[in-house]
């Protein structure tokens, strides 16, 4: 059962993952390596798993959740959500890695100072564990962060696009940004809420919309509004040429209002109390939505506002909150913000106005 444990985990990408899209990804992970084996060899490595109905799947399930590779967090509609224990961690960190061989360290070892010779941050080491099982040479697997990824290319462009509507035509990647991204995530049913959002502790000058610019209508995002352009990339209480001007700390509110379709209301207040934390010359940005579009060492989160108390998500920040009767809700939460380069911020990943400007760029080039 091992060898199908190892796939199971490998296909196990995300913090949490419905048993539906862990079990899709698994089929697609065999599918993908039959191709390499013969029948024979395909079933000793695990590969002989062909659809959901394979009782191989129930059975690896079974002895995964009884085994503590994997635990249930949630259950909906006939599907379990799971998370991977520090048992699964261990187990696939084990394989991965020849159980930690000398060649893996060495390997290790090389591909960081890679990483360090081009001024970028260092991999996670799950994706250097990845690349090494995958038997890339050093060079294969530090190529593909040290070479600009195309995401990469348009990430830099976007944000040098909203500093243009803000007045600033300096180059993105030389100036100190504090990005600061208010999201509020609901319950279904308040889908169709009205939300508006005051902000308190700094003060705006430019207009501040709310809108849900995601598939998934539950988030509400707060954006800016500069003439005639929307974005949902938040607000910058701080774009400057000089680290001095990097404050050690910065304290605000969140006021958000949310009127359900039954006329009732909610008051969400959201203290944050940022800490900034320059770690390296590795690029001046700073935001809430502290992601990379690629697999870097560093801290990720995103400092949503959960209307739901009891989000695990809550559980991994450092907060504190207070309800009245649920429907006054007060949260104070200290998170340090860590610098990282511009364009791998990933802050916009989704996003229908990011969308929009993509498309009609890619057009006017196509025109040109």
């Amino acid at each position: 059962m091992e060898r199908y444990l190892f796939i199971l985990l490998r296909a196990f990408g995300n913090t949490q993952m419905s048993e539906k899209y862990l079990t899709d990804t698994l089929l697609q992970i065999c599918k993908r390596e039959r191709k390499e084996y013969t029948e024979r060899e395909a079933a000793e490595r695990g590969f002989d798993i062909f659809d959901e109905r394979d009782l191989k799947i129930e059975e690896l399930f079974s002895y995964s959740l009884n085994k503590g590779y994997l635990a249930v967090v949630s259950f909906g509609f006939g599907d379990r959500t799971f998370i991977k224990t520090e048992k699964g961690d261990a187990f696939l960190q084990q394989q991965l890695t020849d159980q930690f061989s000398p060649e893996y360290l060495l390997y290790e070892d090389e591909l960081n100072s890679m990483m360090d010779n081009h001024h970028l941050p260092r991999l996670e080491r799950i994706a250097i564990m990845k690349s090494y099982w995958n038997k890339l040479s050093v060079h294969e697997a530090g190529s593909v962060y040290v070479k600009q990824s195309v995401f990469s290319e348009d990430s830099l462009a976007y944000h040098q696009y909203i500093l243009s509507l803000l007045g600033i035509s300096k180059p993105a990647q030389d100036l100190v940004h504090i990005n600061l991204v208010p999201k509020l995530l609901v319950p279904l049913e308040y889908s169709d809420a009205t939300v508006t959002l005051q902000i308190k502790g700094i003060e705006l000058q430019d207009q501040l919309v709310i809108t849900q610019p995601y598939r998934n209508k539950r988030y509400f995002v707060a954006g800016l509004k500069i003439g005639r352009v929307k974005t949902a990339s938040g607000f910058y209480p701080l774009i400057s040429d000089s680290k001095e001007d990097l404050p050690e700390t910065l304290s605000l509110e969140y006021h958000w209002n949310i009127k359900g379709r039954m006329k009732d209301e909610i008051t969400i207040i959201h203290r944050l109390n940022l800490k900034f934390e320059l770690t390296s010359p590795l690029g001046l940005f700073f935001s809430s939505v502290q992601k990379t579009s690629q697999s870097m060492r560093m801290n990720k989160f995103d400092l949503i506002t959960y209307y739901d108390l009891s989000s695990r998500y809550w559980q991994e920040r450092n907060v504190k909150i207070k309800t009245n009767f649920l429907n006054h809700i007060e949260i104070d939460e200290n998170a340090i913000l860590s610098n990282f380069p511009v364009e791998l911020s990933s802050g916009f990943l989704g996003d229908r106005y990011f969308r929009s400007w993509n498309e009609k760029l890619n057009t006017s080039d196509k025109v040109m």
